[in-house]
């Protein structure tokens, strides 16, 4: 399913690699200075780069869009773009005889590598993912587990669609309580209570909203307090992600 959640609060992750594509702009501008031979702090060798990698920076900054809603092709268009980067800035440093700018270009391959692992696993999170589509006629009746959401003393209805060992993806029943906050255009967004009952035992987290997909919430755990908190966190992800839905 191809579908973009709404951002509540924008992760570390996307601040990194969104700040990375913007400073590959300056390093290849340094780069291709250096093997044009010219100087850098010139406003004519400026316009001539843009004019030369127009392209190239409309590519990245419809990357850094992509990745700022959280498409799930972002991390596709992120690796090619860094690659293309890459290949570039490697393909304009091989004109220069100086190993310390070689250098620096291999620490940058290195470092584009580790940024789209980054996003990668980012965006693989649970709380990006709401395993429904807002087009399907029935988006709660294949998953198994009824969910209670509390937030400032304010009680919601709604199913679990995902889940691993750093988050949650509900979709809220839509009772009247839904419907009234969803008109008024609330949006959970403090700290918020979960409870959910798997045979016979209640088990309660807390968590902070992160994103929102139609009437539904990826959320976020709070860190744990201590190791056996975290313990009993992942061992709990690894029973439920396997009976999640039908």
């Amino acid at each position: 399913m191809r579908f973009a959640v709404h951002l509540l609060r924008k992760s570390l992750s996307i601040f990194i690699v969104q700040f990375f594509i913007r400073l590959s702009y300056l390093f290849l501008y340094g780069a291709w200075c250096l093997g044009e031979g010219v100087s850098a702090f010139n406003l004519m060798t400026a316009v001539s780069f843009l004019k030369g990698f127009f392209v190239f920076i409309i590519l990245g900054e419809f990357v850094v869009r992509l990745i700022s809603r959280c498409y799930p092709i972002s991390h596709g268009f992120l690796g090619f773009y860094l690659f293309v980067n890459s290949l570039g800035v490697s393909l304009l440093l091989s004109m220069t005889t100086n190993k310390l700018l070689l250098v620096f270009a291999l620490i940058y391959v290195v470092y584009s590598m580790y940024i789209y692992y980054v996003w990668s696993d980012e965006r693989s999170q649970s709380f990006y993912n709401p395993n429904y589509s807002q087009f399907d006629l029935d988006k709660t009746k294949r998953f198994l587990f009824d969910v209670e959401l509390e937030e400032s003393n304010v009680n919601f209805q709604g199913k679990m669609t995902n889940l691993d060992n750093r988050g949650i993806f509900i979709k809220l029943i839509e009772d009247k309580n839904v419907k009234e906050n969803s008109y008024l255009g609330l949006r959970l967004r403090k700290k918020t209570k979960i409870t959910l009952m798997v045979d016979h035992y209640v088990f309660q987290f807390y968590c902070l909203p992160k994103t929102y997909y139609d009437l539904g919430y990826g959320m976020e755990f709070l860190p744990p307090k201590n190791d056996s908190e975290k313990e009993l966190v992942e061992s709990f992800c690894q029973v439920i992600s396997s009976r999640l839905w039908i």
